[in-house]
């Protein structure tokens, strides 16, 4: 994921009341993220929501780094590109997902990605794109499922993560307590 998805990575986890998050810049070293994923890996039994970035709208920069914080409650990650949002060049500040979350995703119930029928009307309008949404609670829920890919107890965005050769983590679906990675990991994205 990391190699081929090196514009920022980010890590949410949860204890099961406080949700956290930590960011990394384009120059840290790949040790050094694996290194306090599995630091955290061994202080949590939630999943982890762990996101590679390529920047593909907005410039390359933490604030434009996954996840996102919804509300203090809530952690987002995405996998795609959400066509008309955000700006498409790098020289400006705004990305699809920000741009998503702040004019659709923030104006929603909070709870929101608990209901099943909001996450699949969610996933018909974001088409083929994916959202992993965890809470403080450690509960996760992952729209469009589906067009991911599952390996043990870790979901992927996509494949990209076979050829590279590291993968550990994992969530998959609603209500799924695993992790999650694809460009995001106990979810692991790669955008």
């Amino acid at each position: 994921c990391w190699t081929s998805n090196s514009d920022g990575t980010g890590i949410s986890w949860t204890d099961g009341q406080i949700l956290k998050m930590k960011k990394f810049d384009t120059d840290t070293p790949f040790d050094k993220i694996h290194k306090y994923y599995e630091e955290i890996r061994l202080k949590t039994e939630f999943p982890i929501l762990l996101h590679f970035r390529i920047a593909t709208h907005g410039g390359v920069s933490l604030k434009n780094t996954h996840p996102f914080m919804i509300n203090q409650n809530l952690a987002m990650a995405h996998n795609g590109v959400l066509s008309g949002f955000g700006s498409k060049t790098y020289n400006n500040e705004v990305s699809d997902t920000i741009d998503f979350m702040k004019k659709i995703l923030r104006k929603f119930p909070n709870t929101f990605y608990k209901h099943e029928g909001t996450v699949e009307a969610l996933g018909t309008i974001i088409g083929t794109n994916k959202f992993v949404f965890l809470d403080n609670t450690g509960f996760s829920t992952i729209v469009n499922a589906n067009l991911g890919i599952e390996d043990g107890d870790t979901w992927f965005s996509n494949n990209s993560f076979k050829s590279r050769g590291y993968r550990k983590g994992g969530s998959t679906t609603y209500g799924a307590n695993k992790s999650y990675c694809g460009g995001y990991s106990d979810y692991y994205d790669d955008d």
